[in-house]
């Protein structure tokens, strides 16, 4: 990414944090949100989807299965917050330079540019 870029990034989300909700498998959770039509999918239909390797998930499954009509909806997946789950704000920032040739390591990135 180039300095104008991330500045362009930046102007929207410098002076705000976003909250961040972690759990474990929440990936599964975001990828069958994803997937879903707005109206939902029944979990028969998503087990027949190439997404039923989701459902083998402890918690998704757990979380499906108490769904009224068996019917998933994203804003169902997407409102699920376990009380053992960690709780971030995120901020944004950056670091790095434009180098062509670099032998320096603390830039964090993979190639020359700024993050």
């Amino acid at each position: 990414m180039n300095s104008q870029e991330l500045q362009y990034l930046l102007s929207f989300y410098q002076q705000e944090t976003l909250p961040f909700h972690y759990f474990k498998d929440r990936y599964a959770f975001q990828l069958l949100a994803y997937q879903l039509p707005e109206k939902g999918n029944t979990v028969s239909e998503v087990k027949q989807s190439p997404w039923a390797f989701l459902l083998d998930k402890p918690r998704l499954k757990k979380q499906t299965a108490s769904l009224p009509g068996q019917r998933i909806r994203p804003d169902d997946l997407r409102s699920y917050l376990p009380e053992d789950g960690f709780y971030f704000d995120m901020t944004f920032g950056s670091w790095g330079a434009y180098k062509r040739h670099r032998n320096e390591t603390w830039f964090q990135t993979s190639r020359p540019g700024f993050n």
